[in-house]
């Protein structure tokens, strides 16, 4: 993302990435707890088993501020047809994860744009 937005500030000032990337930085600097991340949270990667309940499959195993996991299975609900795309469901949605997560909605959503500009 930032080289991206390095090369895009020369070429395209008015480039969303480049200010995927300074939302990026602002939130890579904040200091706040770090927790181990599954790292590629999202629908996909979670399954229900008969016997040992909910999984996350297929963890990436990183290490950082946890709204960025929330925010990574924010971002996909796209490739399930079953989950309803309206702006009143993301904002629902956005909502129930920060309140799990104790954080306002606005540093979550912070982190959905900096994580779709890095996808």
């Amino acid at each position: 993302l930032f080289h991206k937005a390095d090369e895009d500030n020369q070429a395209d000032p008015s480039s969303i990435f480049i200010r995927g990337a300074a939302v990026a930085r602002r939130l890579l600097a904040e200091d706040t707890p770090s927790y181990v991340l599954h790292g590629d949270l999202h629908h996909e990667n979670i399954r229900h088993h008969p016997e040992r309940g909910w999984l996350a499959i297929d963890p990436k195993g990183l290490y950082g501020d946890r709204a960025y996991d929330a925010a990574n299975a924010l971002c996909n609900p796209g490739t399930l047809p079953e989950i309803d795309p309206e702006p009143r469901q993301a904002v629902e949605t956005s909502d129930d994860h920060a309140d799990a997560l104790d954080i306002t909605r606005e540093r979550l959503l912070s982190y959905v744009f900096a994580h779709a500009c890095l996808s």
